[in-house]
């Protein structure tokens, strides 16, 4: 599996939506704390496969992928060799 950098806040989302496996952005944005970076690390992550963007009853909500939780796996296996 390739590794991409990631920043702190795309690992952060990441970290949030294995938490809660769906959420909107209101939630998303409130649990980050901060709108700064925020939009773009979740469009990034988009781009990247590790997250979904869903729009149901027309609210935005993100969701994570199996990339992005075999992202995280990798990420914490690589942390335990450390």
């Amino acid at each position: 599996m390739i590794h991409l950098t990631l920043s702190e806040t795309e690992i952060k989302i990441l970290k949030i939506l294995k938490e809660f496996s769906f959420i909107t952005k209101s939630e998303l944005l409130s649990k980050i704390g901060t709108v700064n970076g925020t939009i773009g690390a979740v469009k990034s992550l988009a781009e990247k496969g590790y997250i979904t963007i869903v729009h149901p009853l027309g609210e935005v909500s993100y969701a994570i992928t199996q990339n992005g939780e075999r992202y995280l796996k990798s990420l914490e296996n690589s942390n335990l060799k450390e």
